[in-house]
């Protein structure tokens, strides 16, 4: 077996950043606190709407602020914010597929929404298989560790720090895109094994 690929979604193939930041500030809202700057909002992103949630004081269950959260970002996606696939995304997992690499997405992000998505971009059938609503990457990177007998030859691919941070926790190598929602600057300071800046650099490795 070659390379096992294991891709984040949200900010490495899909650009959802706009409609991301609009329901997150639709739920701080909601609870009464103020809208940030998409500026502001972008260096400080969190991991998922759970730590963003706690990070302006607002306290509720994991699993009703993931549910707020789908039902908010659903809200968005009907209006005139969509998220879209990053440019070079479908040519290179088309590439990386025929080259014989498995494919993977772990992604906090809803997971009916991340097989929508995956469907719209015409990139769903070169994976072998989505995990969305995540709340723990690592369990879900051992699992597919475990049930594909992998190597070391994978990886996670992801745009943020935390992704960086998830890798090193599985035992795995991480590779940090620089277009996505944490700069180069910050992604550099986790020393990530492989940093790109942008998918299409993923063929000179794999």
């Amino acid at each position: 077996m070659k390379n096992i690929l294991i891709f984040d979604w949200s900010g490495v193939i899909s650009d959802d950043r706009q409609p991301v930041y609009e329901a997150n500030m639709l739920l701080l809202e909601k609870y009464g606190k103020k809208r940030v700057s998409f500026e502001d909002w972008l260096i400080n992103t969190r991991q998922s709407v759970v730590e963003l949630l706690g990070s302006y004081g607002v306290k509720t269950k994991p699993e009703k602020a993931l549910s707020e959260y789908k039902e908010t970002f659903d809200r968005v996606r009907k209006s005139d914010i969509h998220p879209t696939i990053y440019p070079d995304a479908r040519k290179v997992i088309r590439k990386l597929s025929h080259n014989g690499s498995k494919l993977f997405v772990i992604s906090v992000h809803p997971a009916q929404n991340l097989e929508e998505e995956a469907k719209e971009y015409e990139v769903y059938h070169f994976f072998d298989e989505f995990i969305g609503s995540v709340r723990d990457k690592v369990t879900g990177i051992q699992n597919v560790l475990e049930n594909f007998k992998a190597n070391s030859d994978t990886y996670y691919i992801g745009d943020t720090i935390y992704d960086i941070q998830v890798a090193r926790q599985a035992g795995i190598k991480s590779v940090a895109v620089t277009n996505g929602y944490h700069v180069k600057e910050r992604l550099k300071k986790e020393n990530p094994d492989i940093i790109v800046e942008s998918l299409t650099e993923l063929l000179k490795y794999f």
